[in-house]
């Protein structure tokens, strides 16, 4: 879900992208709030753990 949330923000905020696609009603899609959703999505503590185990790796 998170993929397809910011592969639709670069579809809308790419022009070149738009025009290729299907895309409707572009004015009536707020990327900012599919970025949002995206972002709240993401398991935070499980990457702040990841990035801890990289940095005892390095």
């Amino acid at each position: 879900m998170v993929s397809d949330l910011l592969k639709a923000s670069i579809i809308l905020l790419n022009e070149d992208a738009r025009n290729m696609s299907n895309v409707a009603a572009v004015t009536d899609i707020n990327v900012m709030t599919l970025l949002e959703i995206a972002l709240q999505l993401l398991p935070e503590d499980e990457m702040v753990l990841l990035d801890n185990l990289h940095k005892i790796h390095l």
